[in-house]
Protein backbone atom coordinates (compact mmCIF):
# COMPACT_ATOMS: atom_id res chain seq x y z
CA UNK A 1 0.00 0.00 0.00
CA UNK A 2 2.73 2.32 1.04
CA UNK A 3 4.49 1.58 -1.99
CA UNK A 4 1.61 2.31 -4.51
CA UNK A 5 0.90 5.53 -2.32
CA UNK A 6 4.73 6.53 -3.10
CA UNK A 7 4.59 5.36 -6.49
CA UNK A 8 1.21 7.45 -7.26
CA UNK A 9 2.97 10.76 -5.59
CA UNK A 10 5.77 10.35 -7.95
CA UNK A 11 3.72 9.63 -10.92
CA UNK A 12 2.37 12.99 -9.68
CA UNK A 13 5.75 14.97 -10.15
CA UNK A 14 6.43 13.21 -13.45
CA UNK A 15 2.98 14.21 -15.07
CA UNK A 16 2.82 17.98 -13.96
CA UNK A 17 4.31 19.03 -16.55
CA UNK A 18 7.67 20.48 -17.47
CA UNK A 19 7.75 23.98 -18.75
CA UNK A 20 10.98 25.06 -20.60
CA UNK A 21 12.45 28.51 -21.95
CA UNK A 22 12.33 28.61 -25.55
CA UNK A 23 13.89 31.49 -27.53
CA UNK A 24 11.77 33.37 -29.82
CA UNK A 25 14.68 35.49 -31.33
CA UNK A 26 18.26 36.63 -30.57
CA UNK A 27 19.48 39.33 -32.91
CA UNK A 28 23.03 40.49 -33.32
CA UNK A 29 22.47 43.97 -32.14
CA UNK A 30 25.33 46.56 -33.24
CA UNK A 31 24.10 49.52 -34.70
CA UNK A 32 22.06 49.82 -37.97
CA UNK A 33 21.80 46.23 -37.88
CA UNK A 34 18.32 45.33 -39.72
CA UNK A 35 16.05 43.95 -37.35
CA UNK A 36 13.96 40.34 -39.17
CA UNK A 37 11.70 38.05 -37.01
CA UNK A 38 11.82 34.59 -38.53
CA UNK A 39 9.72 32.87 -36.04
CA UNK A 40 8.81 29.51 -36.74
CA UNK A 41 5.38 28.61 -37.19
CA UNK A 42 5.61 25.55 -34.22
CA UNK A 43 6.71 28.62 -31.98
CA UNK A 44 4.57 31.64 -33.10
CA UNK A 45 1.46 28.33 -32.06
CA UNK A 46 3.49 27.18 -28.78
CA UNK A 47 1.48 28.37 -25.47
CA UNK A 48 3.26 29.92 -22.92
CA UNK A 49 3.15 31.78 -19.41
CA UNK A 50 5.93 34.41 -19.04
CA UNK A 51 8.38 35.68 -21.42
CA UNK A 52 12.28 36.83 -20.71
CA UNK A 53 13.62 39.61 -22.93
CA UNK A 54 16.89 41.45 -23.06
CA UNK A 55 16.89 44.95 -24.17
CA UNK A 56 20.23 47.00 -25.99
CA UNK A 57 20.81 49.06 -22.33
CA UNK A 58 21.48 45.53 -21.00
CA UNK A 59 18.11 45.03 -19.12
CA UNK A 60 16.46 41.81 -18.77
CA UNK A 61 13.47 40.43 -17.23
CA UNK A 62 11.01 37.72 -16.80
CA UNK A 63 7.24 39.01 -17.23
CA UNK A 64 3.91 37.34 -17.30
CA UNK A 65 2.48 36.94 -20.72
CA UNK A 66 -0.84 39.30 -20.60
CA UNK A 67 -2.88 36.40 -22.17
CA UNK A 68 -2.10 33.35 -20.07
CA UNK A 69 -1.96 30.47 -21.21
CA UNK A 70 -1.98 31.63 -24.86
CA UNK A 71 0.35 32.10 -28.14
CA UNK A 72 2.54 34.43 -29.74
CA UNK A 73 -0.04 34.15 -32.69
CA UNK A 74 -2.45 34.93 -30.05
CA UNK A 75 -1.14 38.05 -29.23
CA UNK A 76 -0.51 39.11 -32.54
CA UNK A 77 -4.16 38.70 -33.28
CA UNK A 78 -5.29 40.91 -30.84
CA UNK A 79 -6.94 44.43 -32.10
CA UNK A 80 -4.58 47.14 -32.27
CA UNK A 81 -4.87 49.86 -29.16
CA UNK A 82 -4.27 53.43 -29.66
CA UNK A 83 -1.76 55.41 -27.51
CA UNK A 84 -3.32 58.92 -28.03
CA UNK A 85 -0.18 60.44 -29.64
CA UNK A 86 -0.21 60.68 -33.70
CA UNK A 87 -1.09 57.48 -35.14
CA UNK A 88 1.14 55.20 -33.10
CA UNK A 89 -0.58 51.89 -32.00
CA UNK A 90 -0.19 49.04 -29.96
CA UNK A 91 -0.49 45.56 -28.62
CA UNK A 92 0.37 44.06 -24.76
CA UNK A 93 2.88 41.28 -25.18
CA UNK A 94 3.47 41.52 -21.11
CA UNK A 95 1.27 42.14 -18.80
CA UNK A 96 1.74 46.02 -17.40
CA UNK A 97 4.86 45.97 -15.26
CA UNK A 98 4.31 49.56 -13.62
CA UNK A 99 5.37 51.76 -16.86
CA UNK A 100 5.66 51.83 -20.29
CA UNK A 101 9.58 51.66 -20.48
CA UNK A 102 9.11 48.32 -17.97
CA UNK A 103 6.72 46.86 -20.10
CA UNK A 104 6.93 44.74 -23.20
CA UNK A 105 4.40 45.90 -26.37
CA UNK A 106 4.06 44.98 -30.12
CA UNK A 107 4.01 48.55 -31.50
CA UNK A 108 3.07 49.86 -34.93
CA UNK A 109 4.77 53.60 -35.06
CA UNK A 110 3.19 55.24 -37.68
CA UNK A 111 7.05 57.05 -38.71
CA UNK A 112 9.45 54.79 -37.96
CA UNK A 113 13.03 56.56 -37.73
CA UNK A 114 13.64 55.20 -41.65
CA UNK A 115 10.32 56.56 -42.78
CA UNK A 116 6.90 54.77 -43.01
CA UNK A 117 5.00 52.13 -40.70
CA UNK A 118 6.51 50.14 -38.97
CA UNK A 119 3.90 47.16 -40.02
CA UNK A 120 5.07 48.16 -43.68
CA UNK A 121 8.88 47.30 -43.06
CA UNK A 122 9.46 43.60 -44.23
CA UNK A 123 11.64 42.75 -41.18
CA UNK A 124 8.77 43.27 -39.09
CA UNK A 125 5.10 42.79 -40.24
CA UNK A 126 3.34 42.35 -37.10
CA UNK A 127 4.87 45.38 -35.18
CA UNK A 128 8.32 46.15 -33.23
CA UNK A 129 8.93 43.44 -30.07
CA UNK A 130 9.89 46.38 -27.66
CA UNK A 131 9.79 48.10 -24.60
CA UNK A 132 7.78 51.44 -24.26
CA UNK A 133 9.94 54.67 -25.72
CA UNK A 134 8.50 56.73 -22.52
CA UNK A 135 6.22 56.49 -20.15
CA UNK A 136 3.87 59.27 -22.21
CA UNK A 137 1.75 58.55 -24.57
CA UNK A 138 4.52 58.74 -26.93
CA UNK A 139 5.56 55.41 -25.89
CA UNK A 140 5.21 53.65 -29.42
CA UNK A 141 7.57 56.47 -30.75
CA UNK A 142 11.05 54.63 -31.21
CA UNK A 143 9.85 52.80 -34.19
CA UNK A 144 12.81 51.62 -36.48
CA UNK A 145 13.90 49.06 -39.12
CA UNK A 146 17.31 48.77 -37.39
CA UNK A 147 18.41 48.66 -33.91
CA UNK A 148 20.16 51.73 -32.60
CA UNK A 149 21.56 52.55 -29.26
CA UNK A 150 19.93 56.07 -29.22
CA UNK A 151 16.66 53.58 -27.88
CA UNK A 152 18.01 51.30 -25.10
CA UNK A 153 14.47 49.78 -24.73
CA UNK A 154 14.66 47.86 -28.05
CA UNK A 155 14.63 43.83 -27.19
CA UNK A 156 16.89 42.47 -28.96
CA UNK A 157 16.32 38.72 -27.35
CA UNK A 158 12.84 37.22 -26.18
CA UNK A 159 12.46 33.94 -25.03
CA UNK A 160 8.91 32.29 -24.07
CA UNK A 161 8.39 29.53 -20.93
CA UNK A 162 6.02 27.27 -22.49
CA UNK A 163 3.42 25.12 -21.14
CA UNK A 164 3.79 21.50 -21.43
CA UNK A 165 1.10 19.08 -21.14
CA UNK A 166 1.68 15.96 -19.22
CA UNK A 167 1.62 12.64 -21.86
CA UNK A 168 -1.46 10.75 -21.83
CA UNK A 169 0.11 7.39 -21.35
CA UNK A 170 1.24 9.31 -17.58
CA UNK A 171 -1.98 10.37 -16.87
CA UNK A 172 -4.10 7.09 -17.23
CA UNK A 173 -1.23 5.70 -15.12
CA UNK A 174 -1.78 8.16 -12.64
CA UNK A 175 -5.27 7.29 -12.64
CA UNK A 176 -4.81 3.58 -12.54
CA UNK A 177 -2.29 3.86 -9.17
CA UNK A 178 -4.95 6.33 -7.51
CA UNK A 179 -7.91 3.58 -8.31
CA UNK A 180 -5.63 0.31 -6.95
CA UNK A 181 -5.01 3.12 -4.03
CA UNK A 182 -9.25 3.37 -3.54
CA UNK A 183 -9.57 -0.47 -4.60
CA UNK A 184 -7.41 -1.42 -1.79
CA UNK A 185 -8.68 1.01 0.85
CA UNK A 186 -13.01 0.18 0.00
CA UNK A 187 -12.70 -3.59 -0.78
CA UNK A 188 -10.20 -5.19 1.80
Amino acid sequence: MKFLLFLGILLCFCCIGNAEWVTVFDHPHADNTTITYSIPSNILNTAFTQLRYYSLDGRTAVLNAYLSNSTLQDHINQSWLYTGFESDYYKRLSVDAGTHTSSVFIANDHDIREGGTQTARPGTPFGLITLGYSNSSSFIDGGSATYYSGFGGMIYRLDINTVSVPEVSSLILLCLVFASIGFKKYCI
